[in-house]
């Protein structure tokens, strides 16, 4: 079994992946110029006088480049991103097949959730 890997993708429904899981509409990112906070200011309003913004500060991905973005009805809802900092990139959104399988709710109280699978024969 050594020599047969286990393929992780593509355990999540598609359907899944595209509407339930994928960004709400209307949502905005932007990045910005650099990370100084004269350049990248969350609290910055719009035209109407509201935030423009629903980030508290702006969030700063893997290369080091600074983002604010918007949710939008960001002050009634609870999105994913701010229970789950640690799992959800609140710019991508649900991107992990095993988080989207995780979160599916099963049909009957006795349930296997699938991590992975095996393309080949196990001898």
């Amino acid at each position: 079994l050594e020599n047969a890997p286990m393929v992780e993708t593509g355990i999540a429904w598609e359907s899944d992946m595209r509407w339930k899981f994928a960004q709400p509409e209307g949502f905005t990112a932007e990045q910005c110029p650099s990370c100084e906070e004269a350049e990248c200011d969350c609290n910055a309003l719009n035209e109407k006088g509201e935030r423009a913004w629903s980030c508290e500060q702006p969030y700063t991905d893997e290369d080091g480049n600074c983002w604010r973005y918007y949710y939008p009805e960001d002050d009634i809802t609870q999105y994913l991103y701010e229970t789950y900092p640690m799992m959800i990139d609140p710019l991508e959104g649900v991107t992990n097949e095993h988080f989207v399988v995780w979160m599916r709710v099963a049909a009957l109280p006795h349930f296997r959730k699938l991590y992975g699978y095996i393309e080949q024969t196990i001898p």
